[in-house]
């Protein structure tokens, strides 16, 4: 069997625009992930299960260069992925953190289905006031945001710290999506 997960890079919006440069809108999600996230890796901004996301991982080094060493690319079927859980290969990345970025109420509503992959992130350049609920929504949700640039985190609502309780994936489909992020990862050069 196979899936369609096809990771790409996603179109420029209008949301795009209040970052001003793409180029600052990397450099803010970098700085995120160092600051929330210290030990992680940020990937290349991703349209990942319909989320314009930064991916946040975190490298299992030792297993990577075993991988690359014996030239074992990403599993990109589940057939392949459920082989290597079947031989209890372990995963080369962890997924710590989606941090989404776009308008506030589409992104929020793009980062729920995550909530079961890994901790969600809503990042912008300013705080979003267009809805008076706004922080409210995204605490309920268990999704944090944050507002930043390239040198300074502003966290309005912390958000839950992993998985949301109760809605943690399968271990097959965690890792489908791991070998996904793994094939992102070497696509983008990251």
């Amino acid at each position: 069997m196979s899936i369609s997960i096809v990771l790409q890079t996603p179109r420029r919006t209008a949301a795009d625009r209040a970052w001003g440069e793409p180029g600052l809108r990397d450099a803010a999600a970098a700085h995120a992930t160092t600051t929330l996230l210290p030990g992680a890796a940020v990937l290349p901004l991703t349209t990942f299960l319909d989320a314009n996301v930064y991916p946040v991982v975190v490298w299992d080094r030792r297993v990577l260069s075993l991988r690359l060493t014996r030239m074992d690319g990403p599993a990109v079927s589940t057939d392949a992925v459920r082989d290597l859980l079947d031989a209890g290969c372990p995963t080369v990345l962890r997924v710590a953190a989606m941090v989404g970025v776009g308008a506030p109420t589409p992104t929020r509503r793009a980062l729920r289905p995550l909530r079961s992959l890994a901790r969600t992130i809503g990042m912008f350049p300013v705080f979003p006031r267009r809805s008076p609920l706004v922080a409210e929504e995204f605490d309920a949700q268990g999704t944090a945001l944050v507002v930043c640039d390239e040198s300074s985190v502003e966290v309005h609502v912390g958000g839950d710290a992993g998985v949301r309780a109760g809605s943690a994936l399968s271990p097959l489909w965690r890792r489908v999506y791991e070998e996904r992020l793994f094939e992102w990862a070497i696509r983008s050069d990251a």
